[in-house]
């Protein structure tokens, strides 16, 4: 990110002081910025942060969301698998026909390959998130909203509320805010 944003104020400071602009500056920040929202996208689907429509993914029967979460793991599996078979493809045809970029004339396989790739590892992540799903135990799949923790288990210590305030406005004594 900070190699995209140098390269972009670098080009701006030339183009404001001689009315010209670097040809490879454009280039390299797409490819920077596709990269970055692919990194970006493995790091959501690994966490299990990607966008969702809340009401219907974290409401009703723990059985209901456990198959909302794998429906919608799965079809990012797929999702991304269709992506880095297709782009396999363009990357080949890249190799196969020596294509060069149109800004700096490297080989265009330079930008092509990481879009199969970085599509392959998100695709794995969420299929493995779609097994994790697969895996809940009993006391899960009973019907309830989800509380954060196991059902039946202890509470968290230092009293019942975690996040509760003490007298002077911190946490209470013994607890660390989280």
């Amino acid at each position: 990110m900070a190699l995209l944003a140098l390269i972009t104020f670098a080009n701006v400071l030339v183009r404001y002081f001689t009315n010209q602009s670097f040809a490879w500056t454009e280039e390299i920040s797409v490819f920077l910025m596709i990269v970055l929202a692919l990194v970006g996208s493995a790091a959501a689907v690994a966490r299990n942060s990607h966008i969702r429509i809340e009401f219907f993914a974290d409401n009703g029967p723990a059985r209901r969301r456990r198959l909302l979460a794998r429906f919608g793991a799965l079809m990012t599996a797929l999702l991304f698998t269709l992506i880095a078979v297709l782009s396999s493809r363009t990357l080949y045809d890249d190799l196969r026909y020596g294509e060069t970029s149109p800004g700096i004339g490297v080989p265009q396989w330079w930008y092509t390959v990481w879009l199969p790739l970085l599509s392959a590892v998100i695709a794995l992540r969420a299929f493995g998130i779609f097994l994790r799903h697969g895996k809940k135990g009993e006391d899960e799949r009973q019907d309830g909203p989800p509380t954060g923790r196991s059902q039946g288990g202890p509470a968290p210590s230092g009293g019942s509320d975690p996040h509760a305030v003490g007298e002077r406005g911190g946490p209470p004594s013994g607890g660390q805010a989280t």
